[in-house]
């Protein structure tokens, strides 16, 4: 018998399909991760070692369980503006967020992992922006910004309330209030879009008593010299 690509997707997908569907003889809910998990750290790599099936997806035809989650760890700025106009482009990161998108997941972006974010101190403040509007794009169709130090709540959904994990208040929106008010975790371009690079250093920001900061975004405010009023 001939052995050859088709035969083999279809052998993968009756395994699949016969393992539960997400492959896992363990009955762990599949992970698909897309880039280096180095950046994770040992710890949070454990822990979702521990908790959830890993493949790790490396090329833009490789078969995905549907119930399978998906974290992607490296975010070119290819994949970052083809994905903000709905399309994949060539890259294997934007096909894995392209899937989960479209099957109405929330795939999660890790922070530390996307490629622009590192240029942002010698970019003109027009590209940033041009970035950044990219970057709330993708949190508006569903994606999930996250530092790596807190994938493993952002999968589970338990890193802030819903609708939107790590989404931002809209521009000009009152802060939460008072200790009983719902606790936001603000991401650095959450803070961006608040106090954006175009505008200079040495602005104001207010935000809720019991919002959390990112590190990433504890980083901008002290580059940016925001100051941060907790009302």
């Amino acid at each position: 018998m001939e052995v050859n690509d088709a035969l083999v997707t279809a052998i993968t997908r009756e395994l699949l399909k016969r393992l539960g569907g997400g492959g896992s003889p363990a009955g762990k809910k599949p992970l698909v991760i897309a880039g280096d998990t180095s950046i994770l750290g040992a710890a949070a790599l454990a822990s979702l070692e521990g908790n959830y099936d890993i493949a790790r997806h490396s090329g833009l035809e490789a078969l995905f369980p549907d119930n399978a989650e998906v974290l992607v760890t490296q975010l070119g700025v290819q994949a970052l503006v083809r994905l903000a106009d709905g399309d994949a482009g060539c890259t294997s990161e934007g096909a894995a967020l392209l899937w989960a998108l479209l099957r109405g997941k929330k795939p999660v972006i890790v922070e530390e992992g996307i490629e622009w974010r590192g240029f942002k101190n010698t970019m003109c403040p027009a590209l940033a922006a041009k970035y950044v509007s990219c970057e709330r794009t993708l949190a508006a169709y569903g994606a999930v910004f996250t530092g790596a130090g807190t994938v493993v709540q952002a999968l589970s959904g338990k890193a802030c309330p819903a609708p939107a994990v790590f989404g931002a208040p809209a521009l000009g929106a009152a802060p939460a209030r008072g200790t009983g008010a719902r606790k936001r975790v603000l991401s650095e371009v959450d803070v961006m879009r608040l106090c954006p690079l175009a505008a200079g250093t040495g602005q104001a920001m207010e935000i809720g008593l019991t919002d959390i900061l990112t590190p990433l975004a504890e980083d901008y405010i002290s580059k940016m010299r925001i100051a941060v009023n907790r009302v």
